[in-house]
């Protein structure tokens, strides 16, 4: 019972630090900080958009009436999802 215990702790501590990536999750589309204001054809081979990332966040932020977050200040992990977040609420508007 301890030992399933430490394990379980121990998971949880990974996934505190966002070591423990989910099934679902895809981090092929994540971008780095340094990567916000970098035109999307320039990081995405089949994007032809000039926007940025930060562009499409505040869009996407405005276009979902949600309080502008500041990316700058999220971890990598924590900013990659809510993007992530951001373009299914996007999506499921759309349909």
């Amino acid at each position: 019972m301890r030992l399933l215990f430490l394990i379980s702790w121990k998971l949880f501590e990974a996934l505190k630090r966002d070591e423990v990536v989910g099934m679902k999750e895809n981090r092929s589309n994540w971008v780095k900080k340094d990567q916000l204001d970098t035109p999307l054809c320039e990081i995405f081979e089949d994007v032809r958009t000039t926007g940025t990332v930060r562009h499409y966040v505040t869009t996407a932020e405005r276009i979902l009436g949600l309080k502008p977050k500041r990316l700058d200040r999220m971890r990598y992990v924590e900013m990659n999802r809510y993007i992530d977040s951001l373009d299914e609420k996007i999506k499921a508007a759309a349909e």
